[in-house]
């Protein structure tokens, strides 16, 4: 896991960026900016992504975190949040 969530690792070899998943394409995947959301769905080939259209390539310094953030520094909020936002969308 160490190795996906890095970001001293800045781009690899390109014929490996083709075709595996990179600390790269794993940051645009835990990214919240509006070019980011629903991209980069692999976890080990990145070229299933580019078959279907989900691929985004890094451009920009990803922003993580949550689009719906809590308004509280309440604990038991905090952790409980993401299902309230989901029962209010449901």
């Amino acid at each position: 896991g160490f190795f996906y969530h890095t970001e001293f690792v800045r781009k690899l070899w390109q014929p490996v960026e083709y075709i595996f998943v990179t600390p790269s394409h794993h940051r645009v995947h835990h990214a919240v900016n509006q070019q980011y959301l629903d991209k980069n769905y692999g976890e080990f080939f990145i070229i299933w992504d580019r078959v279907f259209g989900t691929f985004e390539e890094e451009k920009e310094k990803p922003a993580y975190g949550i689009l719906d953030h809590p308004k509280s520094c309440n604990p038991i909020l905090i952790n409980f949040h993401y299902f309230i936002v989901l029962w209010n969308y449901a």
